[in-house]
């Protein structure tokens, strides 16, 4: 599911459902490894405001993967959520 998704997207959901990106010891967040497509949305639709202000680099991609979400059915974003987490370091774009 991953490969059918644009970059934007997985940058989103990679910021959105990992922690310690930074420092290379990339893990889920225990808070994000049960939320549904509609919590995803909303989730996406309020960092996309809160970062409104500082970057309308950010404001795009915020705004095309909530696009690409909002199309997904529930099952396929079952499926991307849960490769999403399954990511290592190495599997992450630079």
């Amino acid at each position: 599911m991953i490969e059918k998704i644009k970059q934007e997207t997985l940058n989103v959901l990679s910021d959105l459902f990992l922690e310690g990106l930074e420092m290379d010891t990339v893990r889920p967040k225990e808070e994000m490894t049960s939320v549904n497509k509609k919590l995803c949305l909303h989730l996406i639709r309020q960092e996309g405001k809160a970062i409104a202000d500082f970057s309308e680099e950010l404001q795009e991609e915020y705004r095309i993967t909530y696009q690409e979400i909002e199309q997904l059915q529930d099952r396929e974003f079952e499926i991307l959520r849960a490769e999403i987490l399954s990511l290592e370091v190495a599997d992450l774009p630079s």
